[in-house]
């Protein structure tokens, strides 16, 4: 209780001499989407869309069956139907938008 007289007390004061008590608010630092849980979901999903993009594309160019053609055609579809929802979340969201570039794993599998 009296800890509190003694807020209202300082408050009261300085309130009477125009100014307003000033406390500096504790400064964390804030995590950045790079560090989070989030963002580390969202780069791992650009890298896997782009990664099914290129490998539908590939397989389009060398199947010889129509059938998976036709089927590799339409994973890329929706592939770059995903990585566009993901490009639209990064905008509105003020992240960095997906890239064509993959990792070292997935380039493994491109090359």
């Amino acid at each position: 209780m009296r800890t509190w007289l003694g807020v209202i007390f300082v408050c009261a004061t300085l309130g009477a001499c125009g100014q307003a008590p000033t406390q500096a608010a504790p400064q964390h630092p804030r995590p950045t989407w790079a560090t989070t849980p989030d963002g580390a979901f969202f780069r791992a999903a650009a890298v896997y869309e782009t990664y099914q993009i290129q490998a539908a594309h590939i397989a389009q160019a060398s199947a010889q069956s129509p059938a998976v053609k036709a089927y590799a055609a339409s994973a890329e579809a929706e592939h770059r139907d995903a990585r566009r929802s993901l490009t639209a979340l990064a905008l509105q969201y003020g992240l960095p938008t997906p890239t064509d570039d993959l990792n070292a794993d997935y380039r493994g599998y491109i090359d």
